[in-house]
């Protein structure tokens, strides 16, 4: 019963915390799985594949498609062109890694209890 309480417990301050890192990424208009694409696009600097983005994080191509999409729109991560962009690395700029380092100062202690 106690393992039960302890998990109830854990799992709310897993919620608190996802919802105080939403209130973080508003401003910046990113969500949750925006800000999961450029944290792993920035532990690979040589650039990801979409399909291997969709791996990762269990997602649709068109889902991948929609994310690197709006991240290239908002100049955070950048393609090179060519006849197929799902076929295409998607990398971190410059602004994007300037953005997750102000991140990083505002989600350092997200998940300590408040």
């Amino acid at each position: 019963m106690k393992t039960d309480v302890a998990n109830q417990v854990q799992v709310r301050d897993l919620l608190k915390a996802l919802m105080r890192l939403k209130k973080i990424l508003r401003p910046f208009n990113l969500k949750i799985g925006d800000y999961n694409v450029l944290l792993f696009l920035r532990d690979t600097p040589s650039g990801t594949f979409p399909k291997t983005i969709g791996k990762e994080f269990l997602l649709l191509p068109a889902a991948v498609t929609r994310v690197l999409t709006f991240l290239e729109g908002a100049k955070l991560i950048t393609r090179k062109f060519g006849d197929d962009r799902r076929t295409l690395p998607a990398y971190l700029t410059e602004e994007g890694r300037s953005l997750l380092d102000r991140l990083d100062e505002q989600t350092i202690d997200l998940f300590e209890k408040k």
